[in-house]
């Protein structure tokens, strides 16, 4: 191979040369893309925020569509990320301090990281579930402990039918 056929890559040449006059056999990589200085990196702390954060929200199980995928979390269906950012994490970041890292960034990690859908499935309307929660929680506020006893058993034995089909 001739020089006229590399002479746009003059660089790659005069690297090689260079390389060979040190007393390197073969040429070492040049490196580039490996220096340790990107000013917009995302550094452990701001990534920990963000998951700190979508860790304090409240999110639901859901036990009628967990065939698909038994560690998946829901978020109130009012939800979106872009609610999630303007109007709770940034939030939370102006009462703790902390410098909030792009909308962008905080939905790539949310997205990525975490198991944790938007909207509860359509599959998880669960008639029996609903009423018996609303039952559930009427009972605990009213502090009847019999009736309490009785629909959270009743509840439990309702998932573990519902695992059974």
């Amino acid at each position: 191979m001739g020089v006229h056929v590399l002479q746009d890559c003059g660089g790659r040449i005069d690297h090689i040369v260079k390389m060979k006059t040190t007393g390197a056999v073969v040429p070492i990589k040049d490196g580039h893309g490996k220096h340790k200085n990107r000013p917009n990196a995302l550094s452990a702390d701001q990534k920990q925020s963000v998951g700190k954060h979508i860790d304090a929200i409240p999110k639901y199980q859901s036990h009628c569509s967990t065939s698909n995928n038994i560690n998946k979390m829901f978020l109130n269906c009012d939800m979106t990320t872009a609610s999630l950012y303007k109007d709770y994490y940034v939030r939370w970041c102006q009462q703790q301090n902390i410098i909030p890292v792009k909308q962008n960034t905080s939905r790539k990690i949310f997205r990525t990281e975490y198991n944790i859908g938007l909207n509860l499935p359509k599959s998880d309307k669960c008639k029996i579930c609903d009423e018996s929660k609303i039952k559930l929680d009427i009972a605990k506020s009213n502090n009847d402990d019999k009736e309490e006893e009785r629909l959270t058993t009743f509840l439990n034995l309702h998932k573990i039918r519902f695992k059974a089909m």
